[in-house]
């Protein structure tokens, strides 16, 4: 079964079940800030474009609004739909394969690439205090909707005009509720998220994204 098609096939698992135990629990929204990065893969015999150095995380952030439903006393599901912002930074020592000095970037640069994702995300509450921490792991699918700006001197369009408009990956995470009292109910997350599959690919070079997330979360 296609990436796609797995997750929807899921949600609507969810969302169509007529059992009592199972019912809309919760819905809200989440920000977040994001620390991104790509893996860029390619043989030792050669060097991309000639690039070499430290490559940077890029910070940016996301947007999402979810639903909760309940399966069980203490599990539930998560659908979601977000707003990530991704990319990769590369440090000032990196040059291009040509050593003039039009070639060289004094400073940091970075790149970002935007996806509205999917992930649906099993919950499981550990009784605790008022905070009830509980955690999130699941299935996510990803598509891509573009890149952002660059650096003139970084030509990287030859690489993200060509990324995969659909990718799939996984999130797993932790939070909390937050115990003090506010007008809406407020909840911390932290996400790692994983790709299980190359953004681009061909003979020379293979990238993937990752990325950490931070997020807070209003409940309506």
């Amino acid at each position: 079964m296609k990436p796609v098609a797995l997750v929807f096939a899921i949600v609507l698992t969810v969302l169509s079940s007529q059992s009592s135990a199972q019912s809309l629990k919760d819905v809200g929204a989440k920000l977040a800030f994001t620390s991104a990065g790509q893996s860029f893969g390619y043989p030792s015999s050669i060097t991309i474009l000639g690039l070499q150095g430290q490559q940077l995380r890029r910070s940016g952030f996301c947007a999402a609004l979810f639903a909760e439903w309940s399966v069980q006393q203490s599990f539930s599901v998560l659908t979601q739909v977000e707003y990530d912002q991704r990319g990769m930074g590369l440090g000032p020592e990196l040059d291009l394969i040509d050593p003039g000095p039009s070639f060289y970037r004094p400073g940091d640069t970075y790149c970002r690439v935007d996806y509205l994702s999917v992930p649906v995300l099993a919950k499981f509450e550990i009784p605790f205090l008022s905070i009830n921490p509980y955690l999130l792991a699941g299935p996510r699918v990803d598509f891509f909707l573009g890149h952002g700006a660059h650096p003139q001197d970084l030509n990287v369009d030859f690489v993200y005009n060509h990324f995969k408009k659909v990718t799939w990956g996984g999130s797993f995470g932790i939070g909390f509720r937050l115990p003090f009292a506010s007008p809406v109910p407020l909840a911390i997350e932290a996400r790692e998220n994983l790709d299980f599959m190359n953004s681009y690919q061909d003979q020379y070079l293979k990238v993937r994204n990752n990325a950490f997330d931070l997020w807070l979360v209003a409940s309506i």
